[in-house]
């Protein structure tokens, strides 16, 4: 019995043995990417963020770094030098091991994979040959898989490859290495396909200067030449006939030709004969502010070559003419972004830096914030700042609705955010949600002196209990979160930021909290992520200070691993509140704004101790002031007859003047001809100085005068160039303005008579010779009469 019951146990694991092998084969497999981080001089790099796609990142501080948990296949892998010049380098990688990868800063890999005509791998016999010309250097090959790296940025590299075929059949990819970035991940990857090639070269204008943004193509293959005048198109078929077209802004600036692919180098040099000119930048002059429902001139400058200016608002085309401003007329609450284009007749140039204006609603007395209230906090990034702590300053600025990152509808409080450390000019604005208190949305802009680096975030906040909405303020136990960020990073190679985490929220009331402000009572708010078990956010919320006290924020989305906020000062205003972004103005013309004060029922504003205003109204317009400083005051009345005070506000005003705007003229002209000149008269203006710059680079003031306009008499042959400034009756001088250009040809009967000189030397020597014959001939019969 004992013999029959072994033998049907040893029979049932043999038959069952297949299907553990199949369970154990069915488990997925995953693999490890670690190595070390240099920075450009070869040492251990400070704090690195290392990101495999979507995973989290993992931060490396000593040098080294390990990520885990990759499956097999093809993926991306970024390095982000953050204090080692914000440096960053994305490549593609294929894992079917663990890997050992060391990163160094300012450097990055070129990645190949061979393939075979129709794109897929190639057969097992089949192992292709890849070379760096450069240094001569071969690659291994896994998989029809190769790399070379790292390698500097910036520079120039060209690939020899041999697919299955001998010397003469090798093809080339040349290729000016890159950083990458999150929406070019696969920039220095290359699949070439077997019996391919490809075409390359730099595209230059007649005095051999690169021309960039050209569109070389060829039936569905395109590419597009960077500053230094290059473009490749890959996996063109050898022996194929190509018709090659070479345009920029739609406009063929080489004829079209066709070109017959061969294996070998892949040069194609061309050069054009045309010579296309954009506008020059254009950027605007009108900086990031919020604003009351009223009108709201938006000021930009433009440069040389350009026509006309298109301005764009959400999207969406609202002015397109010559002039360099607009009045933008606001008929709802909300944010609004403009953007701006110059053009001319070959194309546009785009600012690169749009423009945000917020137009804020009235206040209602029942909002929880009111236009005024501030809160002051220290702040702590770890790592330390390179600042050490900041001390900030939130101030309530109005309301408006926005959407969340879940698209969902919240009002909100908009609020200016004011940072001891920024530079002049330089602004930070956040939304917070009018239930939870919790930041919407966040924008940052550097001053204009510094930079055009701009940040923009956009967060969501779902609260729920036992499936439906919850407020972490109401009190309700058992409550999650679902929490989504993505934050746009305008820095030149700087990767964005993205989020989104599932959480557990515990709610504790009556935590006793001690800040610089006082001791506070707080609600404490505890959120801790479901996968990692990490207490993410920590609030304490103290509702005489309508505000939180304290904040832990370990899931910053920016440099820092955590930040903290302890609150050192608060206002709830007893006074009216001044509304204006700037306390040095250059404009003469600007408005004084201030926030609804709860219980008033009329203001009156002084300035420099002079009652100027008196109304309902919570803007004044103030028009054509002179240079100084100016001292406001505001007082608002309450319907018991007492009056509420503001503190004074002063501002400094040194007005500048902008140049005179050209009106449209004919770019092309005769030889004689007269051209009229005129531009848009400035107010004040005493006199005008026009200068014109000829082919040769000379330089004449032509006009000063005071009107605007000017008839040109005589004007040179060739390209001239005309600038135009203007002096006013305060003793302000602008600077030049625009310039504007005038091709003068030269006339037909000057041509015409150009060809006679020209032909008249030939006719001059047919006369002599004809001449000297003559007295020849003559010679000799006078001597036959003499014999």
């Amino acid at each position: 019995m004992r013999i029959q019951l072994s033998l049907s146990l040893i029979l049932l694991l043999a038959l069952c043995s297949p299907l553990f092998e199949n369970a154990a084969g069915n488990e997925t497999q995953v693999f490890t990417i670690s190595g070390k981080v240099f920075d450009s001089e070869g040492n251990p790099a400070d704090s690195t963020s290392i990101r495999v796609d979507s995973m989290a990142s993992v931060w490396s501080s000593d040098g080294t770094y390990s990520v885990s948990g990759i499956s097999e296949g093809q993926h991306t892998i970024r390095a982000y030098f953050m204090n080692n010049g914000h440096t960053v380098a994305y490549r593609q990688i294929y894992v079917s091991q663990n890997i050992e990868l060391d990163w160094h800063a300012t450097k990055n890999w070129i990645t190949l994979h061979a393939v075979n005509q129709s794109g897929e791998d190639l057969d097992n016999g089949l192992t292709p040959t890849f070379e760096l010309v450069e240094t001569g250097e071969s690659a291994s090959t896994n998989n029809g898989r190769a790399e070379f790296g790292p390698l500097p940025i910036g520079s120039y590299y060209t690939i020899k490859a041999n697919i299955g075929g001998g010397e003469s059949e090798a093809q080339y990819v040349r290729m000016k290495l890159q950083e990458g970035s999150l929406t070019e991940t696969h920039i220095n990857d290359f699949k070439l396909h077997q019996n391919h090639n490809s075409r390359y070269g730099y595209i230059v204008d007649q005095l051999g200067n690169p021309i960039q943004n050209v569109q070389v193509s060829t039936d569905n293959k395109s590419s597009l030449t960077n500053s230094d005048g290059f473009y490749q198109i890959e996996n063109l078929a050898v022996g194929s006939v190509y018709n090659m077209t070479v345009q920029q802004a739609n406009v063929d600036i080489i004829p079209s030709f066709n070109e017959t692919i061969t294996f070998g180098e892949g040069w194609l040099n061309l050069t054009s004969n045309v010579e296309l000119i954009f506008p020059d930048n254009v950027s605007f002059t009108t900086q990031v502010q919020a604003i009351q429902q009223e009108p709201l001139t938006i000021e930009w400058a433009g440069g040389d070559f350009t026509d006309r200016f298109a301005l764009y608002m959400n999207g969406m085309l609202v002015y397109n003419h010559t002039d360099p401003y607009y009045t933008f007329i606001p008929q709802t609450a909300g944010s609004y972004e403009f953007t701006i284009e110059a053009v001319n007749l070959n194309g546009s140039t785009a600012s690169s830096q749009p423009l945000l204006i917020m137009v804020l609603p009235e206040s209602s007395s029942s909002d929880l914030w009111s236009t005024g209230m501030s809160w002051d906090y220290e702040v702590t990034h770890t790592p330390l700042s390179m600042y050490g702590t900041h001390n900030i300053t939130i101030t309530t600025l109005g309301q408006e609705i926005i959407a969340d990152a879940f698209e969902r509808q919240r009002e909100v409080y908009l609020t200016r955010v004011y940072d001891e450390h920024h530079s002049e000019g330089e602004k930070s604005y956040k939304w917070y949600d009018a239930e939870t208190l919790l930041p919407v949305r966040t924008y940052w802009v550097d001053a204009p002196s510094e930079s055009s680096y701009f940040q923009e975030g956009t967060l969501g906040w779902n609260f729920t209990s036992q499936g439906s909405q919850a407020n972490p303020l109401s009190g309700l136990e058992n409550q999650e979160l679902h929490f989504n960020r993505t934050n746009i990073i305008g820095v030149p190679g700087h990767p964005n930021g993205y989020d989104d985490t599932y959480n557990s929220v515990v709610v504790t009331e009556n935590v006793n909290v001690t800040t610089p402000a006082g001791s506070f009572s707080t609600t404490h708010i505890s959120i801790t992520d479901d996968t990692d078990g990490v207490v993410s956010w920590e609030f304490w919320y103290n509702t005489t200070v309508r505000n939180y006290v304290k904040i832990t924020d370990r899931l910053p989305g920016s440099h820092s691993d955590s930040v903290s906020y302890v609150l050192t000062d608060f206002e709830v205003p007893t006074q009216p509140q001044f509304i204006i972004d700037e306390y040095l103005m250059s404009n003469k013309d600007y408005d004084v704004k201030w926030g609804t004060f709860q219980g008033a029922v009329s203001y009156e504003l002084f300035e420099n101790n002079v009652s100027v205003y008196s109304g309902t109204g919570t803007t004044f317009a103030r028009n054509n002031q002179l240079d100084g400083t100016y001292a406001y005051r505001l007082v608002a009345k309450l319907p018991s007859g007492h009056s509420m005070e503001s503190e004074e506000y002063v501002l400094s005003l040194v007005h500048v003047v902008q140049p005179p705007q050209f009106n449209p003229i004919e770019s092309y002209t005769t030889e004689g001809e007269d051209v009229m000149l005129s531009w848009e008269a400035v107010e004040n203006a005493i006199w005008y100085s026009v200068t014109l710059q000829n082919d040769n680079g000379d330089t004449q003031t032509i006009y000063n005068g005071s009107e605007p306009n000017f008839k040109i008499e005589d004007i040179e042959q060739g390209r001239n160039r005309l600038r135009v400034n203007v002096g006013t009756s305060e003793g302000k001088i602008s600077e030049w303005s625009p310039s504007v250009f005038i091709m003068v040809e030269e006339t037909e009967s000057d041509s015409a008579f150009g060809e006679i000189q020209a032909y008249l030397p030939g006719v001059g020597f047919g006369i002599l010779l004809v001449t000297i014959l003559l007295i020849i001939t003559n010679y000799r019969r006078l001597s036959d009469e003499s014999q």
